[in-house]
């Protein structure tokens, strides 16, 4: 062999001594990948690690403040999101970017377009050529059925295969997927997984698709990656096979953790809907159902993705009027309450895709519905809830765009606490978040007992709460199941 087929193949995409903070909080330090062509890079890490930062500075969205990012040997380190994606590398987003109004097929073409640069898309986009190249895509991810349909219509699995497939649109040779099974049942991750990596395979041209992808289902992981890196305090502690970096004490102990919650009893009746129907854009999702939540009581609400659960948090809080049914807290008719009228009750709300607002800091965003209760002594409730959440003290004055996904969730709980003194809405709390996380959540929740405050946990399965609860509802298309 010559020296100039032994030496190693060059990296497609190598990242080298990236460093990265937020005022105290190193979210890179000195991290070092090299990921080779065709490779299915696993990243793992519990939330706020420095995943979500790594994958912001690959694709220009935040600028390291030292080391260098290198795309086929070309520096992009400096390079705008624009420009990174015209040379090859794409992403998807841990909550969706997507245009709700518009169709599925329209969502395809806007992005199909913009990658190619085309200022005039919006005139010339349902071309014939380009509505077949979209078509085409829809239905390697499984899609096709859904293309006339408006996104905002679409349950939080089908949306998150939509922005992969609008990722791959421009062709990409490295393609970032920032956790693509969180807001996934736990019955359809595998599938959906399957779904993905196959549309990749299929849209691959002469040279295999580069797959960098965020992860916290350890199954998905061993299953996918055929390397992972895990990182903890914007390090890398691990990087190797799976089984592995799995094996690793520092992964074990920062990563994968572990989780022990204690049961209480609840009270008597506070929240029942019942017998509740619920329509979204004249199609039925609740049909007949009926929950009980009991003073105190932490009740779990159990179904697979788009079985109703969330249609049952927004009934509670106002977002979705009852065609039918009953809503009461305690004595309260809570059915022909506005919503903004939910803060100044006691109920707080934590919705799956946390609803915060970007641009506001970690602060703010937690005093939102402060402001709107008027009932609460804002300083009290901010005290109390940095008492539980200890660590969002550090990231107050952080905007929450700059925040990771599980950070993000923590802010979305804290929230709902600010405001929830007598009833808590947790919508998948635990969905698209490490183990380790997962492990401090249900601390947070478990120590509320004795308190007098109810919870209310949607959930597709029990993995990471049943010890947390009391009582569990089963949802199936919109109505009671057997538990």
């Amino acid at each position: 062999m010559d020296a100039l087929t032994s030496q190693p193949a060059q990296p497609v995409l190598s990242a080298q001594g990236l460093q990265r903070s937020f005022g105290a909080v190193v979210a890179a330090a000195d991290v070092n990948i090299d990921v080779a062509a065709g490779e299915r890079l696993c990243l793992i890490g519990s939330n706020g690690a420095g995943k979500t930062t790594f994958v912001n500075m690959i694709t220009g969205y935040l600028k390291p403040s030292a080391g260098h990012i290198f795309l086929a040997g070309e520096d992009i380190t400096q390079r705008t999101p624009r420009e990174i994606t015209r040379k090859g590398v794409a992403r998807s987003f841990q909550i969706p970017q997507l245009c709700l109004p518009m169709t599925v097929l329209d969502n395809v073409l806007t992005a199909l377009h913009c990658g190619r640069g085309n200022s005039q898309f919006l005139k010339n986009a349902r071309d014939q050529e380009s509505v077949d190249h979209a078509l085409d895509l829809l239905t390697r991810f499984g899609l096709a059925q859904h293309a006339a349909r408006p996104v905002l219509e679409l349950p939080g699995g089908v949306r998150k295969l939509l922005d992969i497939a609008m990722a791959l649109t421009g062709q990409p040779s490295v393609l970032l997927l920032d956790e693509p099974t969180s807001g996934v049942s736990a019955d359809e991750k595998f599938s959906t997984m399957d779904t993905v990596m196959s549309a990749i395979e299929r849209s691959s041209g002469s040279a295999p698709v580069t797959v960098i992808f965020v992860e916290h289902d350890m199954d998905i992981v061993q299953r996918y990656a055929s390397r992972v890196a895990a990182f903890y305090s914007g390090r890398v502690i691990a990087d190797g096979l799976a089984e592995n970096v799995l094996q690793d004490p520092e992964v074990q102990r920062y990563v994968t953790g572990s989780t022990r919650q204690a049961r209480a009893r609840g009270g008597p009746g506070m929240i029942t809907l019942e017998a509740a129907r619920v329509a979204i854009h004249n199609v039925e999702v609740l049909r007949g159902f009926s929950i009980r939540i009991d003073a105190g009581a932490m009740v779990g609400l159990i179904g697979r993705n788009g079985a109703g659960k969330t249609t049952v948090m927004r009934s509670i809080m106002g977002h979705l009027p009852l065609l039918g049914g009953t809503l009461k807290m305690d004595d309260t008719d809570l059915a022909h309450a506005p919503p903004h009228a939910r803060a100044a009750l006691g109920i707080g709300y934590m919705p799956e895709d946390r609803g915060l607002v970007p641009e506001l800091t970690v602060e703010e965003n937690i005093c939102l519905p402060l402001w709107v209760s008027k009932t609460l002594v804002l300083r009290e409730r901010l005290d109390f809830v940095y008492s539980v959440l200890p660590e969002l003290l550090e990231m107050r004055e952080r905007r929450a765009m700059l925040l990771s996904g599980g950070q993000q969730k923590m802010v979305a709980l804290a929230r709902a606490l600010s405001v929830g003194t007598k009833l808590l809405l947790l919508d998948e709390p635990f969905e698209g978040v490490a183990p380790a996380l997962s492990q401090r959540l249900s601390e947070v929740v478990g120590k509320l007992r004795g308190g007098g405050m109810s919870v209310l946990i949607s959930q597709s399965d029990l993995n990471h709460s049943r010890d947390l609860l009391d009582a569990e509802v089963v949802i199936e298309r919109g109505a009671n199941m057997p538990a």
